[in-house]
């Protein structure tokens, strides 16, 4: 059995990933680095609006956006309810 090292397997996923999800994943990154900064610096008073920045602007706004129309011609009106409860 081959053993694969953490870079093969992110590199793995991330070749699964649509360019707006690996999108996301690169915003999101860049939040946990600043926020984790910001927490050794003690200033938590910076971090929810870059917490809410990040939720308002890149997932709610432009991704559920851009992928909308894919979203909600994937699956049956089975799966999508029961993806929305």
């Amino acid at each position: 059995m081959t053993q694969l090292n953490e870079s093969q397997l992110a590199t793995d996923r991330s070749n699964k990933l649509s360019q707006e999800e690996r999108y996301v994943l690169s915003k999101l990154n860049s939040l946990v680095r600043v926020v984790t900064e910001r927490m050794e610096q003690f200033k938590f008073n910076l971090l929810p609006p870059l917490i809410c920045e990040f939720t308002t602007k890149t997932l709610s706004h432009w991704f559920v956006q851009t992928n909308r129309e894919e979203m909600s011609s994937a699956g049956s009106d089975e799966e999508k309810n029961s993806t929305l409860k």
